[in-house]
């Protein structure tokens, strides 16, 4: 009897490895955010940011996104709006984020694809694995100079690279704690502040500020990016390009100046150069490039000191309008 007990967890021991080799040669699994959270309703208490509802329930459409439920059936061009945070929107209803204010789903359907906090690595991993088998026409993707990843934990590098941890037991975990949330927590604290400007930080002059250099390594960013526009292509759709906007930089609002606040026109001048670059980088590749950075600033676009609000979703998305849809039109 021990001798069978001791085959058989051998020969089960023989088996995951096995799967697991066979899994590094092929991949089938989605290892994404979007699976685990089809048609799924969640409900945020929020009393943090007075201009958004008291409760907001965001609704998960029939492949995990937002917007309009997907179908076979679909003969409008198909879009998907890729990127992190900003693009995700995730406090506010589809129709009231900068994607749902561009309107555009009378002439195409439009999917919110975006992901709290993602790189480009993982942006190109949700195209990979999940998003091209919707096969869209276009995949735009708002980007920002802080989308590659910073981490250097060498750790959690190699741990990604082991497929059965990232694409089964990462989103298996996550899909768990999800699963959690869900039964034993009604109400979840949303976790963005609202912005206090008045409170942040003063410089004593702007003199060191204006020397600023941009806070990103541009390098390994395009080089990352290189892997996700070949990603959108091998995919057949076509990539378009966004820079995101930014409150900060040097300028006067309310009788305060913004650019006396510590950091400010540094992250502005980042924000800047990154524009510059995506849009050079854009003209070498043949990507459609539309530039969000040049929008004129205010604070009164955003909750906390990167998210738009009501208000600024409405003027990122009239802002924007006519140079995608002219992007669009052009394809």
């Amino acid at each position: 009897m021990k001798v069978f007990i001791k085959r058989v967890i051998l020969f089960s021991i023989m088996c995951f490895f096995l799967f697991a080799i066979c899994l590094q040669v092929y991949d089938p699994f989605v290892g994404d955010d979007f699976s685990g959270n089809i048609n799924r309703a969640l409900f945020y208490k929020n009393d943090k940011i007075p201009e958004l509802p008291d409760i907001i329930h965001k609704q998960y459409n029939n492949i995990g996104e937002f917007g309009e439920d997907y179908s076979d059936t679909i003969k409008r061009k198909k879009i998907f709006f890729v990127g992190s945070s900003t693009t995700q929107s995730f406090y506010l209803d589809f129709k009231d984020s900068w994607i749902g204010r561009l309107e555009l789903d009378k002439q195409y359907w439009a999917n919110n694809a975006g992901i709290d906090g993602a790189s480009i690595n993982t942006m190109a991993n949700a195209i990979n694995k999940y998003l091209k088998s919707f096969h869209p026409d276009y995949i735009i993707v708002l980007l920002n100079p802080f989308n590659y990843r910073q981490n250097n934990d060498k750790t959690e590098e190699l741990a990604d690279k082991i497929k059965l941890y990232s694409s089964i037991i990462k989103p298996y975990i996550r899909i768990c704690y999800q699963q959690y949330q869900k039964i034993f927590k009604s109400k979840i604290m949303i976790g963005h502040q609202k912005a206090e400007w008045p409170k942040l930080e003063r410089n004593v002059s702007k003199t060191d500020a204006l020397k600023a250099q941009a806070g990103y390594d541009q390098k390994k960013y395009f080089d990352n990016l290189d892997e996700m526009t070949a990603a959108i292509k091998k995919t057949g759709a076509i990539p378009i390009y966004i820079s995101d906007a930014v409150p900060f930089g040097d300028y006067t609002e309310n009788n305060m100046d913004i650019g006396m606040i510590k950091g400010s026109i540094e992250e502005d001048y980042t924000f800047r150069d990154f524009n510059k670059r995506l849009d050079e980088y854009c003209k070498s590749k043949n990507v459609k490039f539309v530039s969000g950075y040049s929008m004129p600033k205010s604070i009164s676009y955003y909750y906390d000191y990167s998210h738009f609000n009501y208000k600024g979703s409405t003027e990122f998305a009239k802002f924007i309008k006519k140079d995608l849809l002219d992007c669009l039109k052009s394809n």
